[in-house]
């Protein structure tokens, strides 16, 4: 545990401090609430999270180094966001189970938030994370960097990394990857949950080499980047969906047949049936009847798109 959390969290600083928390029950209520105690050093932590493990007690961590500070009730110590001094991670929570699949919010299964995060990560070419845990309920992603970073750096990655996800449809838990305050189940301790039986141990599934600061935001940059220049392709192409304002696109002249495949092939046609018909294959029709010499290249660039041909290339050829 200890050499994990080496890699996750920044390194120990004097006068400032690294939280853990416990899920406590509260004295004659049905609600859980989270309690935090500090550790000063990645040795420390790794003592108080095994005891809560020990004591059967689902545990967390939180992936940044803190300014001490009380809780906004001012009776424990706090994890506020406001008061972290370093971090040295970027992370994704991916969740799973059949109501969080219904729900749109994650995956059914564990199998099939792996498939998609190996798709998330080889249609925009971004580098592998450092760790995978399986949390017991779902996956944790982890880009460890080689370097700590103060929050004002860290935030603005953080939210272009939610957007990519966003624009992907790669459902990662929207309340983590920008929350820099956000805590998650280190490995080597269990997931506790009544609805498992018995409980599951997180566990390291995978460990990779750290990774650059400058790298990964290049990365992330260069990935949306992409889907601006294909999403303003694809305007290029005159709409449908917003006839009113006059614009039939006619002073762009003919579509490039090249740049409009590279521009679909990485928008998802597993989407919802209007952004489908009216976003996707309204503009391609119109087009079509506009130059009616690229005709039959747009009819079949539009079902090459629709069977998914164009998008599994782009996801599995890289």
């Amino acid at each position: 545990m200890i050499d994990f959390l080496k890699d996750i969290l920044p390194a120990p600083n004097a006068g400032e401090v690294f939280v853990t928390g416990t899920l406590k029950q509260l004295s004659g209520r049905d609600v859980k609430v989270m309690t935090h105690q500090y550790a000063e050093t990645h040795a420390r932590l790794a003592v108080i999270l095994t005891n809560f493990d020990n004591d059967s007690q689902d545990t967390y961590f939180a992936l940044a180094r803190y300014n001490p500070h009380k809780s906004k009730s001012g009776k424990s110590p706090g994890r506020q966001g406001e008061h972290v001094r370093a971090v040295k991670s970027f992370w994704l929570d991916l969740d799973c189970g059949e109501d969080k699949a219904t729900a749109g919010d994650g995956y059914a299964t564990k199998k099939q938030a792996s498939e998609a995060l190996s798709a998330f990560l080889e249609v925009n070419s971004l580098i592998l994370p450092s760790h995978v845990v399986d949390s017991g309920g779902g996956i944790h992603v982890y880009f460890a960097l080689t370097e700590e970073i103060p929050p004002e750096k860290w935030n603005p990655v953080a939210d272009k990394l939610k957007k990519l996800c966003d624009t992907h449809g790669f459902l990662a838990d929207k309340s983590r990857t920008n929350d820099i305050a956000s805590v998650l189940r280190p490995p080597g301790t269990h997931n506790y949950k009544p609805k498992y039986g018995t409980p599951r141990p997180v566990k390291i599934k995978y460990t990779g080499a750290l990774i650059s600061f400058a790298e990964f935001a290049g990365a992330i940059d260069s990935a949306l980047e992409k889907y601006d220049v294909n999403c303003k392709l694809m305007s290029r192409i005159p709409s449908l969906v917003y006839p009113a304002d006059g614009n039939t696109g006619a002073e762009y002249g003919p579509p490039d047949i090249d740049k409009l495949q590279s521009a679909l092939s990485v928008l998802d046609p597993d989407c919802e049936e209007p952004t489908w018909k009216l976003h996707r294959i309204a503009p391609l029709v119109l087009a079509a009847k506009q130059h009616p010499e690229l005709h039959d290249q747009l009819k079949e660039l539009g079902r090459q798109w629709s069977r998914g041909d164009l998008y599994t290339e782009a996801t599995h050829d890289r």
